[in-house]
């Protein structure tokens, strides 16, 4: 793989053990929960430990798997890969990148405590504070085990994410074809329609893979613009998961909270200092009174996009701040994706509308490199122009 593949951060050695820690572990037999008689268990498992939770089986644990998620009806997605072990170093990746544990669930013979399997996943907030699971589907086990679990997760996730190392033309044809096989074999059993291929790396050829790939399968498979790190693989998976959720009774509609996470290796420090002379910070000020003004603009947030130094804001610093990175790594996003696309990486504006909520980043002319992020009500009229500089300057302008 050469320096523009998926070049994901090493996890910190010392820091695995703490964030996977697995003391004072407990069992439990499969089919016993706390749960009452009448109900069902909504989760897989118990917590036994440090983001742990344990499954004591009878039976292999591919078929353990599939009658807990029978029992659960437990919802998730799954990052995967087609070679190269991408789709583990990603899920740690991104659990970095958004502070959200690894965690662990771990399937275990009952009576002798071998471990069958072990499967990585993440835990990821909606809106309304309820959960979306995220599984790696490379599980820690035998050959034989690793491959039926991780056709089982592929079939029953709601959301499919495969990896793509960059491959011999060739050997990446055999990659997708033997995956189209698989999935035409468990048809019957399959849930899944939804599926992105994630390459570390575009080709033509890739393209008339996929084409054949959803023609042979019926899947909704589209491949997304080649990504690099963690965080292009959540704006790619986090977005397509909610749009997912637009066809879903709303009662039963997971959306996701978080859709841009910031970079693992980002050059952005928790909390940077300001350092914005003080006619800029006058004109800050003032371009934020004037947004403040305008209907439905519940918060501003002005930053330098290259710095992620604060010029003015609404709110406390630390809304502050996630409102810089987080603009920050959705235009990156965004610029990208037009490079893609070859319709050129350059931006005018951005903007996107969750359930009660439209943010709105945007250029700021009279601050040359600053950027300002509005979070305005959804049902708020278009936002207004900046006045002039000659306007702001002018000693009438209200700077408070």
């Amino acid at each position: 793989m050469n320096a523009d593949a998926y070049t994901p951060t090493p996890a910190d050695a010392t820091a695995r053990p703490v964030q996977w820690a697995d003391t004072d572990i407990k069992t439990q037999v499969f089919g016993q929960h706390t749960e009452t008689a009448s109900a069902p268990p909504s989760d897989i498992g118990e917590a036994v430990g440090r983001h742990t939770r344990e499954l004591f089986v009878s039976c292999d644990a591919t078929q353990a798997l599939q009658m807990q998620l029978d029992l659960t009806g437990l919802r998730f997605m799954v990052i995967g890969d087609l070679g190269g072990g991408l789709a583990r170093r990603c899920l740690i990746d991104v659990a970095r990148a958004s502070g959200w544990p690894v965690q662990r669930l771990l399937i275990r013979r009952q009576g002798f405590g071998d471990t069958l399997a072990s499967l990585l996943f993440l835990d990821s907030p909606t809106q309304d504070g309820r959960k979306v699971r995220v599984f790696c589907a490379d599980a820690e086990t035998d050959p034989e085990t690793r491959q039926t679990l991780s056709q089982l997760l592929l079939a029953r996730a709601e959301l499919v994410a495969l990896l793509v190392p960059e491959l011999d033309p060739v050997l990446q044809a055999q990659a997708i074809d033997t995956l189209s096989a698989e999935v035409q074999m468990g048809e019957a059993t399959r849930h899944n329609r939804h599926l992105i291929f994630l390459p570390t790396k575009t080709s033509p050829e890739m393209v008339g893979h996929i084409a054949r790939f959803r023609m042979q399968t019926g899947i909704q498979a589209r491949m997304a613009p080649a990504v690099k790190r963690a965080d292009q693989v959540w704006v790619y998976l986090g977005s397509t998961w909610n749009q997912l959720q637009e066809s879903v009774p709303a009662d039963m509609a997971l959306r996701l909270q978080t859709l841009a996470l910031m970079p693992p290796a980002g050059p952005a420090p928790n909390r940077v200092e300001s350092k914005v002379v003080p006619s800029q910070a006058l004109l800050a000020q003032r371009c934020v009174h004037h947004l403040m003004r305008q209907a439905g603009v519940q918060r501003v947030c002005l930053f330098d996009l290259q710095t992620l130094s604060i010029h003015a804001h609404t709110g406390t610093d630390d809304e502050a701040q996630a409102m810089a990175r987080q603009g920050r790594t959705l235009l990156s996003a965004m610029g990208r994706a037009g490079e893609e696309m070859a319709l050129g990486h350059a931006l005018a504006e951005a903007s996107f509308t969750l359930m009660a909520h439209r943010v709105v980043l945007r250029g700021v002319a009279v601050l040359p490199g600053c950027v300002m992020s509005v979070v305005m009500a959804r049902s708020a009229p278009a936002l207004g122009p900046l006045p002039s500089r000659a306007a702001l300057e002018s000693p009438g302008a209200d700077p408070s």
